[in-house]
């Protein structure tokens, strides 16, 4: 499990809306990948300064867990091998290209692998040797290689006039385990999550699934080291009323670009599997820092440092 930070190198605008889009179960390569609907959401995503891009995995349509068991040497020749690696490598370093821009500006903050991976093990392939293909995708585009699974804390500077202040938002994020057929039987696991990990998103890939499930939790502001305006209890205690202030936190699966139906005597894997159909695309998460009114009245300072997490999003 990965625990990171990263900081972005654009400050927000209090009550500026920002857009983070998680992109996984991509599947290029694969009979039923959409390639048509993933290049067009990738052009989206270049032309809207104000989106992040997060990758949850599975961007090629790798080896199974089968397969790669398999696929070694001394069970296969060792030319095959390093031929194989070579096309696999090739493949991913064009798939990355597709990236370079979103990557360039800042606005990439890392790529997850799945469950359909690769690890070189030709070692002829010395820079690639011992390396999971997405690992050498997040080298290529110089951005942060996030595992299978982790708590990413992303760090702003949130402004207002002339105040500036450091904040920021977690999200936890895991490629996804698990198979359900109904909508209850996909939502328990990510909503499971928050029994162990603490963070404001909750996003998992892996079924193919595209919903989103917001939810509110009432708790206090962070108190200040000074007691002011409190009342003087026994024994020294100071007494002073806090205010019930909306943590929002965000549930989400993120969707596939695999089409789960293809027309045609061929069955997919989803036809033979009898899954539920899958919408394409992604979910797209809305955040903005939002001052309380309460603080407004205090001017800058207490409204950048007072500010909340305000988001929904979009399946």
């Amino acid at each position: 499990m990965m625990a990171i930070d990263v900081y972005l190198p654009t400050p927000w605008k209090l009550n500026e809306w920002h857009h983070v889009i998680p992109i996984g179960d991509v599947h290029r390569g694969s009979p039923e990948h959409d390639e048509k609907a993933y290049l067009a959401m990738l052009d989206w995503c270049r032309t809207k300064k104000n989106y992040l891009v997060i990758g949850m995995g599975e961007y090629c349509d790798w080896f199974s867990g089968s397969e790669k068991r398999a696929f070694r040497i001394g069970e296969f020749h060792d030319g095959t091998v390093y031929a194989v690696e070579r096309e696999v490598h090739a493949r991913a370093m064009e798939h990355a290209e597709l990236y370079r821009e979103i990557a360039q500006e800042g606005r990439l903050l890392g790529l997850a692998y799945g469950h359909h991976n690769y690890v070189f093990q030709h070692p002829e392939h010395k820079a690639w040797f011992g390396k999971e293909v997405t690992q050498l995708m997040c080298e290529h585009l110089n951005v942060p290689y996030l595992g299978f699974s982790g708590l990413l804390n992303v760090c702003m500077a949130v402004t207002h006039s002339s105040v500036k202040a450091w904040r920021h938002f977690t999200i936890y994020y895991h490629h996804g385990h698990g198979a359900a057929r109904t909508p209850g039987g996909r939502i328990t696991p990510v909503k499971r999550k928050r029994e162990g990990f603490d963070a404001d998103i909750y996003r998992m890939g892996h079924d193919h699934a595209k919903w989103d499930l917001p939810e509110t939790v009432l708790n206090t502001p962070q108190p200040t080291r000074a007691a002011r305006g409190g009342k003087l209890r026994a024994g020294g205690l100071i007494e002073r009323e806090s205010r019930i202030t909306h943590r929002k936190i965000i549930y989400g699966r993120t969707g596939s670009f695999q089409k789960t139906y293809t027309q045609g005597p061929r069955a997919s894997y989803g036809e033979v599997a009898g899954f539920h159909p899958a919408d394409i695309g992604v979910l797209k998460i809305s955040l903005r820092w939002k001052a309380p009114s309460w603080a407004t009245k205090n001017g800058g300072r207490q409204m950048v440092d007072q500010a909340r997490l305000d988001g929904h999003a979009r399946a």
